[in-house]
C-alpha cells in the first residue's frame, strides 16, 4: 500500500483528517470525561499498533518507566497521537486505526507546521484541563512528538512540563536512561 493510501478518501490533505468530525468528537469527550488517575502524567509516543499500549516500543517505554516508579497509583500512562493528541490509557480502544505517522514526511504532505500547531492545541486545551492533578507531565518522544510538546511547553510556560529525551538521543538506550532518570527524581520528591 502506497505511503497515505489509506486516508485518500480525506482529500489528501492531512489536515482534513485530523479535522474530520469523528476525530473531533473523541477529542472533545476526552477533555469532557476522563478522569486523571496517577501523580505523574507519562506521555508516549502513538504507534501504528492499536490499542497503543500493545505495540512494542510502548511496551518497552512503559517497562522502563515502572522500574524506575514501581509504586503503583503514581504514574499514568498516555500516548501522544498524531491525529487526537494525548490519548489517555482508558481511551486507547476508541483510537481509529487511520495509519497515520506524523514523522513520515509522506503522510503530512508539507503540512508539518500546520499539524504540529493544531496537535498543540490540543495538547494545551487537554493540559489546561487535566494538567494541575498531576504533579509532572513527562512527554517522551521524538522528532515530530519531541516538536509538538516544545511547543505546549513554550506555550503553557509550567514548570511540571517536561520532555524527554534531549534532541536527537535514541529512545531505546540514552532516552530511556535520561526517562528514568527523571522519573526516579520526580517521584522521589511525591
Amino acid at each position: 500500500m502506497a505511503c497515505g493510501e489509506k486516508f485518500a478518501h480525506f482529500s489528501r490533505n492531512p489536515l482534513d483528517l485530523l479535522r474530520d468530525p469523528t476525530v473531533e468528537r473523541l477529542v472533545d469527550e476526552i477533555l469532557d470525561t476522563y478522569v486523571p488517575s496517577g501523580r505523574l502524567l507519562l506521555v508516549l509516543p502513538c504507534s501504528a499498533r492499536k490499542p497503543y499500549g500493545s505495540s512494542p516500543s510502548q511496551r518497552l517505554y512503559w517497562w522502563a518507566a515502572r522500574q524506575a516508579v514501581p509504586e503503583e497509583g503514581i504514574l499514568e500512562r498516555a500516548s501522544l497521537s498524531g491525529i487526537y493528541g494525548i490519548v489517555p490509557a482508558c481511551f486507547e480502544d476508541r483510537v481509529a486505526n487511520y495509519n497515520f505517522n506524523l514523522n513520515r514526511a509522506c503522510f503530512t504532505q508539507g503540512k508539518h507546521e500546520e499539524i504540529v500547531e493544531l496537535l498543540a492545541d490540543r495538547v494545551c486545551h487537554f493540559l489546561s484541563r487535566h494538567g494541575q492533578s498531576f504533579e509532572a507531565i513527562i512527554a517522551y518522544g521524538r522528532e515530530r512528538y519531541w516538536d509538538v510538546m516544545q511547543v505546549v511547553a513554550y506555550r503553557l510556560q509550567v514548570g511540571n512540563l517536561w520532555v524527554v529525551p534531549r534532541k536527537g538521543a535514541s529512545l531505546r538506550r540514552e532516552g530511556l536512561d535520561e526517562l528514568q532518570r527523571l522519573l526516579h527524581r520526580l517521584a522521589g520528591k511525591l
